[in-house]
């Protein structure tokens, strides 16, 4: 995983307020998605 592209997308949830998604996509497969909405991140 790139630590760093996993810290800017928690920085960017976080930014939006949603920071259990960020929590939570901090440690899923769907940390590359820019938009934690995106298809592949939705449960």
């Amino acid at each position: 995983m790139d630590r760093l592209r996993a810290f800017e997308v928690f920085v960017t949830v976080v930014s939006r307020g949603g920071f259990a998604r960020a929590a939570h996509a901090t440690y899923s497969p769907c940390t590359r998605a820019v938009d934690t909405r995106a298809p592949e991140c939705v449960s």
